[in-house]
């Protein structure tokens, strides 16, 4: 009797089991869908996120739980791509905070603001298009997204928050634009994998720890615009060697370099130094000897190939 009593009572709770599970699958196969500020979403049961609509998002909270911020967002945070449809013009605050599976992100032409923290702790994230609408990055934008290799920031930005790539251990190559003044406080900080900077002629002000832990740093393109370094900009870049200034040696001696920035000091400088742009938009080094190289070019390696033409005619 026990024993038919047992089984019945198995059987019951295997019933129970299976309809429950049976309940979650078909949640999760069931796209849900919402409002955020003048927008509407859409999830679908892969994970992928469509935000519609004219305006600006909602901006959101965050909660943080083993050191990864956690969005308030009601998408949730196992979303592996978003695409953001023209029209919108905000991405709001932490809106994608913590979704470490984002591996996608497309931003439209009509976005001109990128609220704080809008894709920190994104580790799965490697690469971002900013389109030339935007104007401004507010702080952490791409905090701490690991896998982020490259960025290119348009030459619409002209603000460009703190920290906005901090702890981007993956960033090798990033271009910063014209457009901007300031460089934020710990900007590229802990950009571990960033081997060459070059700082526009826009740029007056670095902040305080603006390339600080950027240990496969190498060299570094200063402008003759840059007034002030702030303490702590170039600390712990262990590998730096050599500084490319574009003023002189008098020009240089005017910046205000302030404390923690022995490694910058430090480093070979090379005064005079000529930014060239190239076509894939990478920055380059020149001195002002590149256009006596050019004429003897000219002048001596073109006779020459001339008096072997000949003689090759002649014979």
């Amino acid at each position: 009797m026990k024993k038919r009593i047992f089984a019945v009572l198995t059987a019951i709770v295997l019933l129970c089991a299976f309809l429950l599970l049976g309940a979650v699958s078909v949640s999760a196969e069931t796209a849900t869908s919402g409002t955020t500020g003048d927008c509407t979403w859409t999830l679908d049961n892969k994970g992928r996120l469509t935000i519609s609509g004219n305006g600006a998002m909602e901006n959101y909270d965050s909660w943080i739980n083993n050191r990864i911020y956690h969005t308030t967002a009601p998408w949730g945070m196992d979303i592996i791509s978003v695409t953001i449809g023209d029209g919108v013009t905000t991405i709001g605050e932490y809106a994608f905070a913590g979704c470490t599976s984002l591996t996608k992100a497309l931003i439209p032409d009509s976005v001109t603001t990128i609220e704080k923290s809008a894709f920190i702790d994104c580790h799965s994230l490697k690469s971002v298009t900013i389109p030339d609408s935007v104007t401004t990055i507010r702080p952490s934008v791409f905090a701490d997204c690991s896998s982020l290799k490259s960025v290119i920031i348009p030459d619409s930005v002209t603000t460009l928050g703190n920290a906005v790539f901090s702890g981007c251990t993956s960033l090798n190559y990033v271009t910063i634009p014209n457009s901007i003044t300031v460089l934020g406080n710990s900007a590229f900080a802990i950009c571990r994998s960033l081997t060459e900077v070059t700082i526009p002629d826009s740029v007056t002000t670095l902040g305080t720890f603006v390339f600080y832990g950027c240990e496969s740093l190498e060299s570094v393109i200063v402008p003759d615009s840059v007034i002030e370094i702030g303490e702590h900009s170039f600390e712990n870049c262990s590998r730096l060697k050599d500084v490319y200034y574009t003023g002189t040696e008098e020009d240089f001696a005017n910046i205000v370099i302030e404390d923690d920035n022995e490694l910058f000091l430090d480093a070979t400088r090379h005064y005079e130094y000529v930014i060239r742009n190239f076509k894939n938009g990478k920055g380059g080094r020149g001195s002002s000897n590149d256009g006596l190289n050019g004429w003897i070019v000219v002048a001596i390696v073109l006779p020459i190939a001339s008096i072997i033409l000949l003689l090759l005619l002649l014979k």
